[in-house]
This record gives C-alpha cells, sequence and structure tokens, in this order.
C-alpha cells in the first residue's frame, strides 16, 4: 500500500509543530509542539506544565502499573517481557538468541513501528494530562476550562535537533535543570525536572561484565557519563553532551535528514541496513534508522542510555527523538506521496516476531 500522506500526520520545515491525532483531544487533530516553543512559549503554558506534571506522573507510579514510565517504556527492549503479560503465540522469546524487545530495528517497520509506538506512548500520557486539569481545575477554579483545553490538545513534543537553534545554541537547558516549576499549587512551585533523568525502580537484569552502571536498581539514566572522581558515582557530563550536540548538529545531522529526505525509495529511506548493503539500489548512506542511530550515539555518548538500545527508551529525551523522526517520516511521505511500502525481512526478530519472517 501506499505510504500516502498520513490522515493524522502531516508537517512544515517552518512550521514548529506536527500534526498528531492522539487521543485526548476528541476527533481533533492537534499539532505536535517543537519542545522549545512548548517550553518557552506563552501560549503553550498551561500544556507544558500538564506535559511536565504527567510525566513526572508516570515516573512517580509503582514499577507493576501499566501505565507506569517503566512498563510504558519497557515496551521498547527492557525487561523483554510481554506487555500486561499479554504473550505473542509461540514459544517464549529467548533474549539470548535473539532481540526480544518489541521495536523493530534494521528493517522495513523502523519508521511503523515506532509510528505506533509512539501513538501508544502519547495516548497514555493524555490521561495524565487530564487528571493534572482536573487537580488545577480545583485549585483555579477560574481557569478550569483553559486547564482543560490544555490538556485536549497536549501531544508529545519533538526536538528539532538539526535546527540553526540547536546548532547555535546546543542542547536545550531545560534538558537538563533539576527542577521546573509547576502551577500544582496553584502557585509556582518547584518540581524534580522529568526530562532531566530516570531512576530505575528494578535491575535492568543486563550482564553486570558489560553494563556496569546500567544493572543496580535506583540506577540513574546518564548522558555522556563520567565519573566526578576515581571511585565516585558516575554522573552525566553535561558539557561534553553540550559540545555533541554543537558539533553534530549543524553538520552530520543535518545533512543525515537532507539526504534521507532525497531517498525515494522506501526499502532504502527506512532502514540502516539496507544502503549498506546494497549501495548500488540507494542514493546514501543516510536512511531514517542512521540518523536516529546518529542522535541516540551523540546525545547518549560512547556508554550512556541512550547508546544501548535495550535501554534507549528509559531516558526522557527518548519520546521528544522519536517524535523528531515521525516528523520527519511525515515530511518524507509529503515529498513522496506516491511511493510505496515494500516488504521486506526482519533478521533478528522481535519479541511478537519470529527472526526472518517477512515483514511489511
Amino acid at each position: 500500500m501506499p505510504t500516502g500522506p498520513a490522515g493524522n500526520s502531516g508537517s512544515s520545515s517552518n512550521s514548529g509543530s506536527l500534526a498528531s491525532g492522539g487521543g485526548g483531544g476528541g476527533n481533533k487533530v492537534q499539532p505536535r509542539l517543537e519542545i522549545n516553543l512548548l517550553m518557552t512559549g506563552p501560549a503553550y503554558a498551561k500544556q507544558r506544565d500538564l506535559f511536565l506534571w504527567a510525566l513526572r506522573r508516570q515516573q512517580d507510579r509503582p514499577h507493576a502499573d501499566p501505565r507506569s514510565f517503566y512498563q510504558l517504556m519497557g515496551v521498547h527492549g527492557v525487561p523483554f517481557q510481554p506487555y500486561r503479560g499479554l504473550a505473542p503465540p509461540g514459544p517464549p522469546c529467548n533474549s539470548t538468541l535473539q532481540w526480544c524487545g518489541y521495536c523493530h530495528h534494521g528493517d522495513h517497520l523502523f519508521p511503523t513501528f515506532h509510528r505506533a509506538y509512539l501513538l501508544f506512548l502519547e495516548q497514555h500520557l493524555q490521561p495524565e494530562a487530564a487528571a493534572a486539569a482536573r487537580a488545577y481545575a480545583r485549585v483555579l477554579p477560574g481557569q478550569a476550562r483553559a486547564w482543560r483545553r490544555a490538556a485536549a490538545a497536549l501531544r508529545v513534543p519533538y526536538w528539532d535537533f538539526a535546527s540553526g537553534a540547536a546548532a547555535r545554541a546546543g542542547i536545550p537547558p531545560f534538558f537538563d535543570e533539576i527542577t521546573v516549576l509547576s502551577m500544582r499549587t496553584g502557585k509556582p512551585t518547584n518540581i524534580s525536572n522529568p526530562l532531566r533523568q530516570y531512576r530505575f525502580p528494578l535491575p535492568t537484569g543486563l550482564p553486570a561484565d558489560d553494563f556496569p552502571r546500567f544493572s543496580p536498581r535506583g540506577t540513574l539514566t546518564l548522558r555522556w557519563p563520567q565519573a566526578a572522581a576515581s571511585g565516585s558515582a558516575m554522573r552525566s557530563n553535561t558539557s561534553a553532551l553540550n559540545a555533541s550536540v554543537l558539533a553534530h548538529s549543524g553538520g552530520a545531522w543535518r545533512e543525515g535528514v537532507r539526504q534521507l529526505l532525497a531517498e525515494p525509495d522506501w526499502h532504502c529511506f527506512s532502514n540502516h541496513e539496507a544502503p549498506l548493503r546494497e549501495p548500488q539500489r540507494c542514493r546514501a548512506l543516510s536512511s531514517l534508522e542512521f540518523v536516529h542511530d546518529l542522535l541516540h550515539r551523540g546525545l547518549g555518548g560512547p556508554s550512556g542510555h541512550l547508546a544501548h538500545t535495550s535501554i534507549a527508551a528509559f531516558d526522557p529525551l527518548f519520546t521528544l527523538l522519536h517524535a523528531s523522526m515521525d516528523r520527519l517520516l511525515a515530511m518524507w511521505q509529503l515529498a513522496h506521496p506516491h511511493d510505496w511500502v515494500s516488504s521486506g525481512v526482519a533478521g533478528g526478530g522481535t519479541l511478537a516476531v519470529p527472526r526472518g519472517s517477512k515483514v511489511r
């Protein structure tokens, strides 16, 4: 079937938003806002507050709650278990033999799996925002209608990582601020910043010799981790992270975007394997997944959580990065409205798809 421009998705290179059907706004299509606009735009102050509070609420839920951040982000990789216990047919997935997360990488379904997954995350964010809006309405009754409207309009934001602003200023400061302001009590109150990091409620189950800093319960997600001193705990290195953004935003990341949008073949556009295996067919090395890989490595650093597929989803920036990928997918659809989604093979398999299965 043709990819076509999606009914609930559209984008413009200068609009600052990406349309999304979401789930909490009735049948109305609402824009996915660029994160800088959401976090600093006066017109979006209530959406900003609800977004931060909804994400904070997800992160604070008990890990066994299917609405918790741990369970929702665990769909992608670790803990390599069926979501809500709904196991696919067939024998249990063996993570020593194949990939046992739900996510698709290296095959034709990379863009479309992550589009559906992003919508899944968005639909779980909406009820949290609606609940927060009701709570705010009780302490700010004169603004009740405005809070409800803001909750209905809220969608997952994206970060325009290849913009001129990113190339000039680097990482947005609110990605690393320790606290952010909330109106939860009816007046400005500091809350722990849910965009900065996430604390694992359980051991990740990854081998300690491979992931020594990632396995214990209570571990924080890290970006470009380093030790402050010999033998001390690891922490994120914001300076190294910012240097990486400044080095790549206007260079490799932007060039990668240019190349992938010019690629007319879904086979080559969709995943990072095709351009490597069939260079005679593909116009360039870049693909949607290739740029995705550059971002994960550039923001996570060599040993940060974002750089490892098994645990990348637990970094709070993961959702914003994949909203950015979905924006690029929507732009590609508009540029290539007559291209067809071709079939391929899930070489590594997933929790729900056996290795070597044909996928489309």
